[in-house]
């Protein structure tokens, strides 16, 4: 009987020891979440205006406006550019889908 009784009160140290480690799981996954959102909206509000520079930028380069160096300059500036947003993007986006499975249900 009291070698049961042990057995129970193990189970459920057990279990609120799960249920304490998921929790702490699921707050850090949040608050990766939390600071990939952050990152990625700071950026996206700096680059809203990327594609108006952008366009500018080739029909100067088409007109003569602008040398070569300095057309070059700013592509590769905004490829970089690009490759960082979607970069953000794509943590975001992972840091959706931890959330997702550690509550096992679609948050995001």
């Amino acid at each position: 009987m009291k070698v049961a009784e042990w057995q129970v009160g193990q189970s459920r140290l057990q279990k609120d020891y799960k249920i304490m480690e998921l929790r702490m799981q699921i707050e850090s996954a949040l608050r990766a979440w939390e600071q990939q959102q952050v990152q990625y909206r700071q950026l996206a509000t700096s680059t809203q205006n990327f594609d108006i520079v952008y366009n500018s930028i080739i029909q100067n380069f088409r007109r003569g406006n602008i040398p070569i160096l300095e057309f070059t300059d700013f592509m590769e500036s905004y490829n970089q550019s690009i490759l960082q947003m979607n970069e953000l993007r794509k943590q975001l986006i992972l840091s959706e889908e931890a959330v997702n499975q550690l509550v096992n249900t679609t948050v995001f």
